[in-house]
């Protein structure tokens, strides 16, 4: 039975967003019958969508950076830039993104795991970076005449990614909490003193 266009791309669009939950959540040790499992499919349906493991994993960590610039863009969709960037260290830094791993940030979520990922999927990791920190480095331009937006961007990103991957394996939640609240105030700290 031949589907059609529409219904191809539903089942597509299902088989990412599953595969987005469990990459953030479970790395590149996903199975696909069971994946295929999960949204209804056989584990030969898969080659419908996907050439290998591989193209799904790349694909599903682009459309995860992706998700991640609308959300930053969210924020600073605002005309106090000051503001925006604050709004995004406390998304970024929050309890629910801590505990959530599997609904957040890719690099929090993979961080550990990418360099011992293929090259190809190394290179897609590192492209959604540098879309974030492009957009970062655009907000920190708008907020101050710093020499170099782009070093500041990269320690703004660097310290929110470093901070949600300690605070997810300290195992006592107030201390987990104090650390976000404490790279929170840095942070805004850092670009108060900016602007």
């Amino acid at each position: 039975m031949r589907y059609n266009p529409e219904h191809k791309q539903k089942t597509y669009d299902k088989v990412l967003k599953e595969a987005m939950l469990a990459i953030r959540k479970n790395g590149s040790d996903i199975g696909i019958p069971k994946l295929m499992s999960k949204v209804g499919l056989t584990h030969g349906g898969f080659y419908a969508h996907f050439k290998s493991k591989e193209d799904l994993i790349n694909v599903a960590i682009e459309k995860m950076f992706l998700d991640r610039m609308e959300m930053l863009k969210e924020c600073l969709n605002t005309d106090d830039t000051l503001s925006g960037l604050e709004n995004y260290i406390d998304k970024y830094l929050s309890e629910k993104h801590r505990t959530h791993p599997e609904l957040g940030c890719p690099a929090a979520a993979l961080i550990t795991e990418i360099s011992r990922m293929p090259a190809s999927t190394q290179l897609v990791f590192e492209q959604g970076m540098d879309l974030l920190l492009l957009e970062l480095s655009n907000a920190i331009k708008q907020l101050s005449t710093t020499s170099n937006p782009a070093e500041l961007a990269t320690i703004l990103l660097t310290e929110m990614i470093g901070c949600m991957t300690f605070a997810r394996v300290i195992q006592n939640e107030e201390r987990a909490k104090q650390v976000l609240a404490t790279t929170r105030h840095h942070l805004k700290t850092m670009l108060q003193q900016l602007s």
